[in-house]
């Protein structure tokens, strides 16, 4: 019989089947009068004759049978260990980036300030040569006057000094 041919038996059948196992007399499979080992006691040891050696196997053998048997939990172990170095040298760098952009924030404001002081010097300066320029064009003007009256006077020293000539 072959499995394509068989098919499940009904329940009828299957009732059937078990009384007349029931009443056929057969004598049982196994002997009761030998002696097979009881695999439930603790008491016996198993022994290795000396004809059986133990060979020892070598790492790499012991190394690929782990890898076979567990190569998942391997890929997924390195995946996350790789992970987990970039999430922790990304978060390093950022916060490098963090402290120069603090550092740079801070000499700007220092930068603003000496630049701010400069620019108050720098008006004051020109306001200082506004003034300079003012008292220089009074001075011009003052010497203008100066060299006007002076030359008055020598004109009228030379008349002088003519006058008692003749």
């Amino acid at each position: 019989m072959n499995r394509v041919n068989h098919v499940a038996k009904s329940r009828g059948e299957k009732q059937y089947y078990n009384k007349e196992i029931h009443k056929q007399n057969y004598d049982p499979t196994v002997d009761d009068s030998l002696d097979f080992y009881d695999s439930d006691r603790g008491d016996d040891e198993i022994r290795i004759t000396k004809n059986q050696k133990l060979q020892q196997v070598s790492g790499w053998v012991k190394v690929g049978e782990f890898l076979k048997e567990n190569w998942m939990k391997v890929v997924l172990s390195a995946v996350s260990f790789i992970l987990v170095f970039f999430i922790f040298n990304f978060n390093r760098d950022i916060g490098k980036i963090e402290g120069r952009m603090f550092s740079y924030e801070s000499s700007s404001v220092e930068f603003k300030g000496v630049i701010n002081s400069a620019t108050e010097k720098l008006s004051n300066v020109f306001q200082q040569l506004g003034i300079i320029e003012t008292k220089i064009s009074y001075i011009e003007r003052d010497l203008v006057r100066i060299d006007s009256a002076s030359q008055k006077i020598v004109n009228q020293f030379e008349d002088q000094i003519n006058y008692m000539k003749e």
